[in-house]
């Protein structure tokens, strides 16, 4: 079953909400279920574009060294 890409972000967003704050509920020092889901609100998005920001410069700096050991050959 593959899934659309909709439906594919809606469910990562959803699940690293779900993570972010059981992390924060359960960590060590803890905190409440309502400040817990209000600042899961907040990191939810912050990390997925983290994460796509992260991609995009890998990405980036793959290409700068193939186009820089194809200078360094000729």
């Amino acid at each position: 079953m593959k899934l659309t890409d909709p439906l594919k972000y809606a469910s990562l967003a959803l699940g690293l909400y779900g993570v972010c704050v059981l992390v924060l509920r359960f960590g060590r020092d803890g905190m409440g279920w309502g400040q817990a889901l209000l600042i899961g609100v907040v990191v939810t998005p912050v990390v997925c574009l983290w994460s796509r920001l992260q991609d995009r410069l890998n990405r980036g700096a793959g290409d700068a060294g193939r186009r820089w050991r194809a200078r360094r050959r000729a």
